[in-house]
């Protein structure tokens, strides 16, 4: 069975005879009905989305005559149905615009009128949502709601709503560098740390890093052009320096981003050598070289098969976890939930160091 989710509604009222009342007899309104049916139809024969949209339609039986269709989309994948919806507004958004001005024909020679008296569809926002929920109630079905990570809305807002609670404080210590794109990044990664996502919060402090030396380059360079030339207007010069200090600096990476900050004096030796350090770590974490990340301590690991119903002792060694890939995963994220806040703090103080250093030297 091809599921159908719902995404909106379209009322179409049908003017009668009489001013005062509805005067169409059941046999009219139905006949009415159907020939709203046909023009829909003919509307949306030779668009490519008439496959996608599925409508349902009843008539009122009694006072004015309405006819009030449902509208369906065909729901194949919460990506597909994504990608594709603005193609789904677009042919509604034909078919309301020639219903309006269409007339139809009852008994073969009177002209009827018809109008949109309510119309009602899902944006492209608000039909996300339902296409999760499509996809969520799916998989629950399909997978008997093995996979499910909450059962209810309240599981879901109490696992982090606990979390929240724990991070207040943590979430209120957000400092300034008071350069936005730097800003905006920090605190994602504060947002992400204070819900339990330390994986994220890291990989997102380590773009805020490299950001950070990208920035202060950009900036530095910035206040050199524009103390050199004012040739033309405030725009103009504003776009002409924009894109010379993004051409020199845009495609950097972290490792020419370090050596270029200490050469231009942006950062100090003991600065340096802890962004080098923090290089690796990035290296690990953004890169997935898991060799930058674990130790080289090796510990004895088991290795047991089952006979018989029971557990026996196979082989022992000695490994470290870059033995050990499958076991990877899991260690990292262990390693990073223990240890989060303190990279998170050592980085932190190192951006907001160099920072207030830089503008109090370049633009004080």
């Amino acid at each position: 069975m091809i599921p159908y989710q719902k995404i909106g509604e379209l009322n179409i009222f049908v003017n009668s005879r009489n001013p005062i009342f509805c005067d169409f007899s059941l046999t009219e309104r139905e006949l009415l009905s159907k020939e709203i049916q046909t023009l829909y139809e003919s509307l949306i024969a030779n668009n490519d989305a008439k496959n996608e949209i599925y409508v349902e339609a009843v008539f009122s039986k009694s006072g004015d005559l309405v006819l009030s269709m449902t509208l369906f989309v065909k729901f194949v994948s919460l990506y597909k149905n994504t990608i594709g919806y603005n193609k789904i507004l677009r042919c509604l958004d034909y078919i309301i615009g020639e219903i309006k001005n269409k007339k139809i024909i009852l008994n073969g020679n009177e002209n009827i009128t018809i109008a949109i008296s309510k119309l009602n569809l899902a944006s492209l926002s608000t039909a996300i949502k339902l296409f999760e929920r499509s996809q969520a109630e799916l998989l629950n079905e399909n997978n008997n709601g093995n996979y499910n990570l909450f059962k209810s809305e309240e599981e879901l807002n109490k696992f982090f709503n606990t979390k929240l609670s724990d991070n207040f404080f943590f979430v209120n210590c957000h400092r300034l560098t008071e350069i936005h794109e730097i800003d905006v990044k920090l605190m994602e990664a504060r947002y992400c740390l204070a819900l339990g996502l330390s994986l994220s919060s890291i990989a997102m402090l380590c773009i805020t890093l490299e950001e950070t030396l990208k920035s202060l380059l950009k900036y530095k360079l910035l206040k050199e052009l524009s103390d050199k030339s004012t040739d033309g207007s405030k725009l103009e010069h504003m776009s002409r320096v924009s894109k010379a200090v993004q051409k020199k600096y845009g495609g950097k990476t972290l490792n020419s981003l370090i050596l270029l900050s200490r050469e231009k004096g942006i950062i100090n030796d003991e600065e340096k050598k802890k962004f080098d350090e923090l290089k690796i770590l990035r290296d690990g974490h953004l890169h997935s070289d898991k060799s930058k990340i674990f130790s080289k301590n090796k510990a004895p690991v088991q290795l047991f098969s089952m006979e018989d119903g029971f557990p026996k002792l196979v082989e022992v060694r000695n490994m470290g976890m870059d033995e050990l890939i499958f076991a990877q995963g899991v260690t990292q994220k262990h390693v990073l939930d223990r240890d989060a806040k303190f990279i998170f703090f050592e980085i932190e103080e190192h951006l907001i160091t160099v920072c207030k250093r830089f503008w109090e030297e370049h633009y004080n």
